[in-house]
């Protein structure tokens, strides 16, 4: 059974420390949704063995094959591609990436970046642009998910530095643009804003 984080909860060591984020993961009932933060977070830290660790333990909560849902899989195998592509193990990366976009269950929006970031490193150009647009153009009317709308502006911003490499200079100047005029609050320094700036061309 996974075991709630020994973390003492304040307002200060929550500024401090990105584990008390896993609190607000944490169901007894739902321990993929902790796990899958949890390798996360290793990942951010360069924690490769720990985040496939945590990608083992999240299967061991699989349900039946008949019942058709594999969300523990999914998640697993995003795990598994992000530490691969972090290892420079690009084919490894790429089929764990397609497993967890391709099979039926409970889908982040970060699987897609995954499999984008995988077919880029490829070399796959093509696809990993169609992919990125797709993603982006997505909306579920009846629920929005305002709360990935961060996700699908970085999205935007990767299917344009795609498409300047693919030569589309147009494309992707407009993408460069699109991402600047949803982030025109944002500080002109921040990294995804300056590259923005150098993909959107003269203005």
């Amino acid at each position: 059974m996974v075991q709630k984080p020994d973390i003492p909860v304040t307002r200060a060591s929550a500024a401090r420390l990105p584990e008390n984020l896993l609190y607000s993961t944490y169901a007894p009932d739902v321990p993929t949704r902790y796990l899958f933060a949890r390798g996360r977070l290793e990942l951010a830290r360069g924690d490769l063995e720990s985040a496939r660790a945590t990608a083992t333990e999240i299967r061991t909560y699989a349900l039946p094959p008949e019942e058709q849902d594999f969300t523990e899989e999914m998640a697993a195998s995003y795990l598994e591609a992000m530490a691969s592509l972090a290892a420079g193990e690009t084919e490894t990366a790429l089929e764990r990436a397609r497993t967890a976009v391709e099979l039926d269950g409970y889908r982040y929006f970060i699987y897609r970046t995954a499999l984008v970031e995988a077919l880029r490193r490829q070399g796959q150009l093509g696809e990993a642009a169609d992919v990125a647009a797709e993603a982006t153009a997505e909306r579920d009317w009846i629920d929005p998910r305002l709360d990935l709308e961060l996700d699908r502006m970085r999205l935007i911003l990767i299917e344009s530095e795609i498409r300047m490499e693919m030569g589309e200079t147009v494309t992707a100047e407009r993408l460069a643009r699109a991402f600047l005029e949803r982030w025109s609050r944002s500080e002109r320094d921040h990294p995804d804003v300056a590259r923005a700036r150098r993909l959107a061309g003269p203005s």
